[in-house]
């Protein structure tokens, strides 16, 4: 039994931090997105779903950003887009799951949880042999580069605290990946002639757009990779000779 997916006419795909922490709001991206998408549709009323990723689980535990997200997308994510004589009704959601569900098995397919942890540690780091002298007396370098290596919470060479005592670092885990792999299921197993975006200035998403350009064609599948402040990377000619759409918003 085939994989199942939800007809939308439309997907937008959204890296919550990489788009919405830039500047842009979720009512721009999808009126930028959706005025092309209309002009292909035609008149009519459309249905599009906006699917949110990012680090919404420490653990089992819903993290503040979750719930400050929740307010934002009230807030910005309009509920009807009309475009000339062509209307989408949008449907919000969280990237909680897979985009699909697999019709062939008795149990519904698992939340992802556990996609923001804690990096108490510095980053490792080495010095550039080939870095312009200081010039500065007293210059610090070498004793930052001795506070890295020791991983203390001070320059201080008798802090008695190590760096994961005092400072912490939060990181999101899984969230790139499960948005890559919801591009290439929906451009896969995708309602045909359907709409399916990308929100993404992220360099990390190209190997996913581009595997994903490939079954969006062979199924009839329009993709658009949604970029904000002029980003460019460097297979973006072999993704329009592919047929994807780059959007600048």
């Amino acid at each position: 039994m085939p994989l199942s997916i939800r007809p939308f006419d439309a997907y937008l795909l959204v890296d919550h931090d990489n788009i919405v922490n830039s500047g842009a709001t979720i009512g721009h991206l999808l009126r930028s997105w959706l005025s092309d998408v209309a002009a292909a549709l035609g008149p009519g009323v459309h249905s599009a779903c906006v699917r949110a990723y990012g680090g919404w689980f420490e653990q089992e535990r819903t993290t503040d950003l979750r719930f400050t997200a929740v307010s934002s997308y009230q807030a910005v994510c309009p509920s009807v887009v009309s475009m000339g004589s062509a209307y989408f009704r949008i449907v919000f959601e969280f990237a909680d799951s897979l985009s699909i569900d697999d019709p062939a098995s008795e149990n519904a397919l698992p939340r992802f949880t556990h996609t923001s942890v804690l990096r108490p540690a510095p980053q490792q780091v080495m010095l550039n042999p080939n870095r312009a002298p200081c010039g500065v007396s007293g210059c610090r370098v070498n004793e930052v580069r001795r506070w890295i290596s020791k991983r203390k919470a001070c320059s201080n060479g008798g802090c008695p605290n190590a760096f994961s005592e005092v400072f912490e670092r939060r990181e999101q885990k899984q969230v790139d990946v499960h948005l890559a792999v919801d591009t290439i299921l929906l451009a896969q197993f995708g309602k045909p002639g359907s709409h399916v975006a990308l929100a993404s200035s992220d360099a990390d998403v190209l190997p996913a757009l581009t595997a994903a350009a490939v079954l969006a064609r062979d199924n009839g599948i329009r993709l658009t990779s949604i970029r904000v402040g002029g980003q460019t990377h460097y297979l973006d000619d072999s993704l329009t000779r592919a047929s994807v759409v780059l959007l600048q918003v």
